[in-house]
């Protein structure tokens, strides 16, 4: 493999340097764990990879933060000090030989069990049982929530006080934190809630036109909140296609929900604890103010075009597509810096707001022509 190999370049990520982009996602170190510390197989295990030439290793998958999240697959204790000592002895061989080294940290939420390590309940957002690991959750309570934040900062000063080189935050898996992020798991009406809370005023801001402001606006109003859902456009949900557009609207209506067209959105600001929104009427200028609890924005997306950005300089392309070429199926023959050592091209929205289609046919039409 050519060295000049994208892959293999140097990566920045804060203060820290990969010196390639090669790495070992987190996982669990099932049979190596001596006392909530693995032993020193688990070291070399990762010490090889290093030497292998490997930028960044991630130890300790589903590491536990606080004492509720239980050993249920044989994870790190990243909840006491006493874990130190191994963080010391292996980010010590990982760097030895040029590789950087992090720590996975977690809580598991309604995934512990009760049953087994310390023997304490299982928290969850809501008491919904979590079927794979039979644990019926205690709902989780305020001085939970600010206990296990505190126990994620103090995973966070132990990975650093023992040398690793930064920590990852699994928000997967269903562990706690995305758990929060399901309806299914989250049923609660607080600040916490999964769900919005019915009687609150919602403005919504669709400066797209598709299904996504829509499709929110009407979840919104059936649960009970009440919705304003505003546009420059002449009327909401200008690029939805005409067979499901009567749906949303029926669905809107029926819920309550205002539907203002020809503005746009000017500012907000915050008063007397809640938003102000400052609307414009496009054609005649005319100002006026909606007051809200929450204002929720859909203005598409930017590209993600930063790495294409440091690489294009070593392409032999400099990036650049023949459309022709693209829509023809042909190959991209275009060398605009010969002594490149790579063709480069960007594809669906990572060239402008697209969809996911988009992006599918900028691949295939580039790769069924190599």
């Amino acid at each position: 493999m050519s060295r000049n190999d994208p892959v293999l370049q140097p990566l920045r990520v804060n203060n820290l340097t990969l010196r390639n982009r090669v790495y070992s996602t987190g996982h669990a170190p099932s049979g190596y764990l001596d006392g909530g510390a693995p032993g020193p197989r688990y070291a070399l295990y990762h010490e090889e990879k290093a030497k292998g030439g490997i930028a960044l290793t991630i130890i300790g998958g589903s590491s536990n933060v606080a004492p509720d999240s239980a050993n249920v697959f044989d994870q790190i204790d990243a909840g006491d000090d006493a874990v130190l000592p191994f963080y010391r002895s292996i980010s010590e061989r990982v760097h030895e030989h040029g590789a950087a080294i992090m720590l996975q940290v977690t809580h598991l939420g309604r995934r512990s069990k009760w049953d087994i390590d310390r023997w304490l309940p299982a928290v969850g957002p809501s008491a919904v049982r979590e079927r794979a690991h039979r644990s019926f959750p205690k709902e989780i309570e305020r001085f939970d929530i600010d206990r296990i934040v505190k126990a994620y900062g103090a995973a966070a000063r132990r990975a650093r006080e023992g040398g690793l080189d930064g920590i990852e935050i699994a928000a997967m898996a269903g562990h706690l934190i995305d758990q929060f992020w399901s309806p299914r798991t989250n049923h609660r009406d607080d600040e916490f809630g999964g769900t919005p809370r019915p009687g609150r005023r919602v403005l919504v801001y669709d400066d797209h036109g598709g299904e996504q402001a829509l499709t929110a606006a009407e979840r919104l109003a059936a649960a009970g909140v009440r919705v304003e859902l505003v546009t420059p456009d002449r009327m909401v949900g200008a690029e939805v296609t005409g067979t499901i557009h009567p749906d949303y609207l029926r669905a809107l209506y029926a819920s309550g929900a205002v539907l203002t067209p020809d503005h746009e959105l000017r500012s907000v600001r915050r008063e007397n604890g809640a938003l102000v929104a400052t609307l414009a009427n496009v054609y005649s200028d005319a100002v006026v103010e909606r007051t809200v609890d929450e204002v929720v924005v859909e203005h598409g997306t930017l590209p993600v075009d930063d790495l294409y950005g440091r690489l294009r300089a070593g392409s032999r392309n400099l990036g650049e597509t023949d459309l022709v070429a693209l829509t023809e199926g042909r190959p991209q023959t275009a060398v605009a810096h010969a002594d490149g050592d790579y063709q480069l091209f960007r594809i669906g929205d990572a060239v402008a707001h697209r969809n996911i289609h988009a992006a599918i046919l900028d691949a295939r039409r580039l790769c069924m022509a190599l």
